[in-house]
């Protein structure tokens, strides 16, 4: 499910304000780089009970200042709304500098559209696109919305971007006293924060203001935004119904137990797959092998096609539609998966998950806001293999890269029970690419074969972007993954093999040549066999103050065979060097044979996410590469 996050203002008058060369003056010397800054921004979330049932309502209000003259892309807004997010009203404006005072420009035109979201078929979730009008150096705009929450399990939570400069933030939360809440916090360990507690009656209010939290940098390369945004994160424990305590996200277990109520909606018997099932595993008498066999025939026979709709985003669809339609959201092939499993007495379960996207765990914070996803888990003695039939190119036993070492909740097949468990990250050295070449000299060119090995999640990622099976296509692909020398590397020619079994290590066959690549001064040949430097990860600058993320750890080998008869004595060669820190290891060694020199490198990545405590071990291992890879090796043709 997607939760709506819009940061909230209280209800200003809009024409008592400062005056506009103060407002800029002001503005410029808290922030002088910034083309806009959020000037005014709070939200307020109120809970009360009306016929025994919790209201939710969530006001928002923000002002945007602009203080540079590149501000036209703030213009083009919008408003999300969704079944869950009911939006009550709504209005936005800009105010433009009239004399000392601004005069006010509303927006009158609003065009509702269905939200498009990335991999997301069908969403219930919409937005009402506007234009804010005459947005400029010195103006202001205001957008302010009132929604109504429809299931209090779904509550909005306060966070700012971490990627503008906000000032004069206040989040307010007031609730009956026969509501208790929990509140969590995320990121408030840099931002300036005052909390205050007061109790009216029978009216308690919390009261947070924050003021010009640390701005960052933004990265393509860098975590999602919620693992760096200031968040403030309300649940309702319980609230009291005729005397009576009721339950509703206080712990894992209510969480558990709401999640269920969609289950039941989905439930069949296993009996009806039986047939089926039974035609996919064959003669397997196995476990692991009839396990594969129906996640191979769920990848294959069924198309992935995310679906959000309200409750649709939370209620699995039934197995037997899934296998009807041969298309499913990640809910439904997972209930495929675990109803065919069940059929063959496998012990299969369903499970909760949220992707690497989003910061939280079920363990400190157990809400909706966890997770966004579904799976299958097999159970195999002591150990769960977790299923995501939604990739197709994934091997069997590898969870996806996007759910490694997220928490899960993997539910008991009758929904009586569950348990918390972590996926694994997966192995640097199982996600590996082994690129092995021979070459010779051959004048100032060198021309060699090849084989390269993609492991893992190496392989999948590779088949992933093979999008277009024609030749050039591959070739064009294959040079970005085996380029050597520099740009003059021409790949003449490729061939794959195992590229139709996601369970074998891929094989891709090659030819190539790399022209004008050797030196040849007064009868000395001087090569430099660290063909893969061109393609060699740059240091990270002392700008960056986010962290780097990445899709998985790999390993990458590089092997180089160069073939010397004939060409003469070879002269001493590049001492080894080994380099090893808790998050990467390189090696970079050199053999001397009859008729060869054998160069080998080694370098592993042995983390998913970088964080700027760590970019120093990082560059001093570039470094390192750097000088390693300068190398070169000398041959003297005068001497046979």
């Amino acid at each position: 499910m997607k939760f709506i996050q819009t940061g909230i203002l209280f209800c200003i008058s809009s024409l008592t304000l400062a005056q506009p060369v103060e407002d800029y003056r002001k503005y410029k010397e808290l922030a002088p780089n910034a083309e806009a800054i959020v000037s005014d921004y709070a939200g307020d979330i109120d809970l009360s009970i009306q016929d025994d049932k919790v209201i939710v309502k969530y006001h928002t209000k923000e002002s945007y200042f602009y203080l540079g003259s590149n501000v036209g892309g703030y213009a083009d807004r919008s408003i999300d709304f969704s079944k869950f997010y009911i939006l009550k009203d709504y209005q936005a404006y800009t105010l433009i500098p009239s004399g000392n005072r601004y005069k006010k420009l509303p927006v009158d035109q609003f065009k509702k559209n269905d939200f498009v979201s990335s991999g997301i078929f069908h969403d219930d979730l919409q937005e009402l696109k506007f234009m804010l009008p005459q947005i400029e150096r010195g103006a202001k705009s205001v957008i302010e919305t009132n929604y109504e929450i429809s299931d209090p399990h779904m509550m909005p939570k306060f966070n700012l971007s971490p990627y503008i400069d906000y000032f004069n933030v206040v989040f307010t939360l007031t609730h009956d006293e026969a509501i208790e809440v929990i509140i969590d916090t995320m990121n408030l360990g840099n931002v300036y924060l005052n909390h205050t507690l007061t109790q009216k009656g029978k009216t308690i209010k919390h009261v947070w203001t924050i003021d010009a939290p640390k701005k960052l940098n933004f990265e393509n390369t860098g975590p999602d935004a919620q693992y760096l945004s200031p968040q403030i994160l309300i649940r309702i424990k319980s609230y009291l119904k005729k005397n009576v305590q009721v339950p509703v996200m206080g712990n894992l277990d209510d969480l558990h137990r709401w999640y269920c109520t969609f289950i039941s909606q989905s439930e069949e018997g296993f009996e009806g797959f039986k047939t089926l099932s039974d035609s996919i595993v064959g003669n397997s008498t196995n476990t692991l092998d009839k396990a594969a066999k129906i996640f191979d025939w769920v990848q294959k026979n069924v198309r992935y096609i995310a679906f959000e709709e309200g409750y649709a985003g939370l209620i699995p669809e039934k197995a037997s539609a899934v296998c009807k339609e041969r298309y499913g959201d990640c809910k439904g092939m997972a209930n495929l998966l675990f109803h065919l499993l069940r059929a063959q007495n496998l012990d299969a379960h369903l499970c909760w998950i949220g992707t690497r996207s989003l910061p939280y765990k079920y363990s400190k914070i157990p809400s909706p806001v966890v997770d966004n996803h579904m799976i299958a888990a097999l159970k195999d003695n002591d150990r769960y293999i977790f299923l995501d039939a939604t990739h197709a190119s994934l091997a069997f036993g590898m969870p996806s890269p996007f759910i490694q070492g997220k928490e899960t909740i993997v539910n008991d097949a009758d929904c009586n029970g569950y348990k918390l468990e972590q996926v694994p990250e997966i192995d640097a050295e199982v996600n590996t690419i082994y690129d092995s070449c021979t070459i010779q000299i051959n004048g100032k060119d060198v021309v060699g074969t090849g084989e390269a090995k993609l492991s893992g999640y190496a392989r999948m990622n590779f088949i992933d972007q093979l999008e277009d099976k024609s030749y050039k296509y591959l070739i064009n692909q294959c040079r970005y993954y085996l380029l050597k020398g520099n740009n003059k590397f021409v790949l003449d020619s490729v061939w794959l093999e195992n590229a139709d079994d996601k369970n074998k290590v891929l094989l891709i066959h090659y030819k190539f040549k790399i022209p004008d690549y050797v030196i040849l001064i007064d009868g000395e040949y001087y090569i430099n066999l660290n063909l893969d430097k061109v393609s060699m990860p740059s240091k990270i600058g002392p700008e960056r103050n986010v962290a780097v993320n990445y899709r998985y750890k790999n390993c990458d080998v590089s092997v180089v065979n160069l073939l010397t008869d004939n060409l003469g004595e070879v002269q001493d060669l590049p001492a080894a060097l080994v380099y090893t820190q808790p998050l990467y290891r390189f090696e970079n060694q050199f053999v001397k044979g009859r008729n060869h020199i054998i160069r080998k490198q080694k370098w592993i990545k042995n983390h998913l996410m970088l964080q700027p405590e760590d970019f120093k071990q990082y560059n001093s291992v570039i470094e390192a590469m750097q000088k390693s890879y300068q190398q070169q090796i000398t041959i003297n043709t005068k001497i046979k």
